[in-house]
């Protein structure tokens, strides 16, 4: 089977862990209104007025879909819940830049995916609740290295890029009756895999609008 140079997949189920202690001395932001859930920060130092323009944008970010609670922060993660289609996702985006770092990989075959990944290519984002589908697609914006958490798994730093809109089933893909040897199809609970060139070229003439 002959791959497509710069795309894979990856499945876009992220969890975020936080405690349900009633106080935690933390000075990150790991829940629901903080970290005793009183909506009450514990730093000191802080401006009591903003400046006539706001504060400073550090990064901004689109694409996450509709929200109304507040953010948890841990470490150098952010993370939000966003909307989109009557389905709920949790977003994992790296403090720094907003970027999603994706890691937490173990399985070989998908890390040898994440490690082969380089700045500027494509990922389709394939959903995993509810109606399995590909959902969107992300541009890596860092390539795949060793993971400094683990040595048997790899990152990669991923930029949104696009809804596609509908879907892409699984449904769709196996009705297709075209890829019966992609991993997607054998292997549909694999987390990141490399993508079939037949495959690129299918997924673009069904939305001839998107440019990817």
């Amino acid at each position: 089977m002959k791959y497509a140079n710069g795309f894979a997949l990856l499945l876009s189920l992220l969890l975020a862990h936080t405690s349900t202690s009633t106080s935690i001395p933390d000075p990150d932001w790991p829940q629901w209104h903080g970290p005793n859930r009183t909506a009450i920060s514990t730093e000191t130092g802080l401006q009591k007025t903003w400046p006539a323009a706001g504060p400073p944008v550090v990064w901004s970010i689109t694409g996450l879909g509709e929200g109304y609670g507040s953010v948890a922060i841990k470490g150098d993660r952010i993370f939000v819940q966003g909307v989109k289609a009557n389905q709920s996702s949790v977003f994992s985006l790296n403090r720094a830049d907003g970027k999603t770092v994706w890691d937490g990989v173990t399985n070989p075959q998908a890390v040898k995916a994440i490690q082969s990944m380089k700045a500027g290519d494509r990922v389709f984002i394939y959903h995993s609740g509810g109606v399995t589908a590909i959902v969107g697609v992300a541009t890596v914006a860092k390539g795949g290295r060793p993971d400094p958490k683990s040595p048997k798994s790899a990152v990669a730093d991923l930029q949104f890029l696009m809804k596609l809109d509908p879907p892409t089933t699984l449904h769709d893909v196996k009705g297709s009756g075209l890829f019966e040897q992609f991993a997607l199809v054998r292997q549909s609970r694999l987390s990141t895999m490399e993508v079939p060139e037949e495959f690129v070229k299918w997924m673009r003439a069904r939305y001839p609008e998107s440019k990817f």
